[in-house]
């Protein structure tokens, strides 16, 4: 729930991206600036969320996390200058839009040992339902009342499901006497016949997790996917409608692609369980590939449509593999901080993102020379993917460097 909310409002900035801009006389570049704002705030305090949920737990975090964006909401719609859009959408609702995913991944992972990256996918899936669901609604809102009253509507929604869902949630399954999922009551792993030890949460610092190579590889994959995936979320809209397409038809291949991610995400962790996170990661990316190129020939809703079924699908999977492989490498010790790191890392390519789309298209009055630059990008994820090395043991996160990690 508060995956759905936190995700699904967050990218229904592209159905609110045209209305503002007729009302205002603001720019795509500077429209689409809020949005880099809001990334890379949102990327700076997913680390400072993180680190809280490791001291303090998920619950207060969450709570105070909840507030902070539904109030921002509320005031995001009485802005009149461009100013106080950058302020109370991009740096406030940014700050609480912290808890989304960090501590809730973080979270989840500390209950499973067994089916995790299932159980990552199903938290992840949250984010396609509220894409699905909040996108058309927002463009239904928006055409029946105004996007002033839809940023109220949906501030209050904010703070009931947010700050409701927040109060039944626990750090980890110890707190109400149970072990994690995949771990029978007399300490053995189920089905592996494994003794494992009591302590829990063991892993690398945040100093031993920076210097290794398999933490920076991951930034690297990370950014790389980020760029296109906040590009395409903020400007798919604005490129369907420039090419003839009808607004509410455009709203639908945002929810679409949002549904779409939700087997994504609980496919792909299926398969990152049997298969591993790396190879898992390289299906994902390599659909990613094809589609940014495949935007350079879609200029009909049918080519479009399969253009989000496919991009909604691989981006949808590759969401529950950061932590999933983070995880995996650094153990569980200091996950929430070091996740917090790689995903404000990525986060940077949400930044660069959606401006540079931007900004070509207000120069070149095009979109197609950004999503070939996106797709290029992408391929160095790629080959960045192909040279990590997982661990060869499940305890390798104790060791450190751990160059050897990645050949």
């Amino acid at each position: 729930m508060i995956t759905g909310i936190s995700y699904g409002i967050q990218y229904t900035f592209g159905v609110f991206f045209k209305p503002l801009a007729e009302e205002f006389g603001w720019t795509r570049a500077m429209l689409s600036g809020v949005f880099s704002v809001f990334t890379i705030v949102y990327g700076v305090f997913g680390i400072v969320m993180g680190e809280l949920t490791d001291r303090y737990g998920p619950r207060i975090v969450l709570t105070v996390g909840g507030l902070i964006m539904g109030l921002s909401l509320i005031m995001t719609s009485q802005v009149k200058d461009l100013w106080q859009f950058y302020i109370y959408y991009g740096i406030l609702f940014a700050i609480g839009r912290g808890v989304g995913y960090v501590p809730l991944q973080s979270t989840t992972s500390r209950w499973f040992t067994a089916k995790k990256g299932f159980a990552m996918g199903i938290v992840a899936a949250g984010s396609g339902f509220g894409t699905l669901i909040l996108s058309p609604v927002a463009a239904f809102l928006i055409s029946a009342y105004s996007w002033r009253a839809s940023y109220i509507i949906f501030g209050i929604i904010t703070l009931a499901v947010v700050i409701g869902s927040a109060m039944l949630i626990r750090r980890s399954p110890e707190d109400i006497g149970l072990l994690p999922y995949g771990i029978a009551s007399g300490g053995e792993k189920e089905n592996s016949g494994r003794i494992v030890t009591q302590e829990i949460e063991e892993g690398s610092t945040l100093r031993q997790a920076v210097g290794t190579i398999p933490f920076w590889l991951l930034l690297v994959i990370f950014i790389s996917l980020l760029i296109s995936l906040q590009m395409v979320m903020v400007h798919l809209i604005p490129y369907s409608t420039d090419i003839g397409i009808d607004k509410k038809v455009s709203a639908i291949f945002l929810g679409l692609l949002g549904g779409c991610s939700i087997p994504g995400r609980l496919i792909i962790g299926i398969i990152a369980d049997r298969i591993g996170g790396k190879n898992a990661l390289l299906i994902c990316i390599s659909a990613q590939i094809f589609c940014m190129f495949w935007l350079q020939v879609a200029e009909t809703p049918r080519m479009i449509y399969l253009f989000t079924a496919i991009f909604g699908f691989s981006y949808g999977g590759y969401v529950p593999l950061i932590p999933f492989l983070t995880e995996k490498f650094f153990g569980l010790r200091s996950l929430g901080v070091i996740l917090g790191i790689i995903v404000f890392a990525a986060t940077t390519g949400g930044v660069i993102g959606p401006v540079l789309a931007g900004y070509i298209y207000d120069v070149s009055g095009s979109y197609r020379p950004a999503f070939i630059g996106g797709g290029v990008i992408i391929i160095i994820g790629f080959l960045a993917t192909l040279l990590m090395k997982m661990p060869a043991k499940k305890d390798d996160y104790r060791m450190t460097p751990v160059l050897s990690n990645c050949r």
